[in-house]
């Protein structure tokens, strides 16, 4: 199963009536990632980007609507991102990750 089908059933899990307990873990799970960003940014690149990857799917399947600490932690992860030192180390990266390949 790939990142995108998780995302989207993750959030139909979220509409479910356990929706508040998956919700907590979800939330917890995504916040340890992201504590541990720093490392797997080195030492494993990819598992970052399918992480990022995951969130966006996730966020993107959520809808506009949905509200709540997800969304905060979700959009503290773009934030981070979008910061110039962040965006110029993943692009770099991303690129010796393509280049391996080739």
């Amino acid at each position: 199963m790939n990142g995108k089908n998780v995302a989207r059933l993750s959030a139909q899990v979220m509409d479910s009536p356990s929706g508040a307990a998956f919700h907590n873990g979800l939330v917890t799970s995504i916040t340890q990632y992201f504590d541990c960003r720093s490392q797997l940014r080195v030492d494993h690149f990819r598992v970052w980007i399918s992480f990022l990857n995951f969130v966006s799917d996730l966020y993107g399947n959520l809808g506009f609507t949905y509200q709540g600490e997800l969304v905060n932690v979700v959009f503290q992860i773009f934030d981070y991102m979008l910061k110039a030192p962040s965006l110029s180390h993943s692009r770099s990266k991303s690129w010796n990750v393509l280049s391996e390949r080739f």
